[in-house]
């Protein structure tokens, strides 16, 4: 994923700037997986993809 940042997206990932709470959530999503709770993290992107796709409609 950061090949694509850099590539395709010309940024740099946030994870380069807050290293600490990159592998903190990095740690939670695979703690939240070994539990079963893999729908949990889906439902949660599907969530925020709405969101994001509906406060950019509004902006337009």
């Amino acid at each position: 994923a950061w090949f694509s940042h850099f590539a395709i997206e010309g940024n740099k990932p946030a994870s380069f700037g807050h290293p600490f709470w990159s592998v903190r959530g990095d740690f939670q999503m695979l703690s939240m997986m070994w539990q079963g709770r893999d729908a949990e993290l889906t439902r949660i992107a599907e969530d925020a993809k709405r969101l994001t796709v509906r406060e950019g409609s509004e902006a337009a």
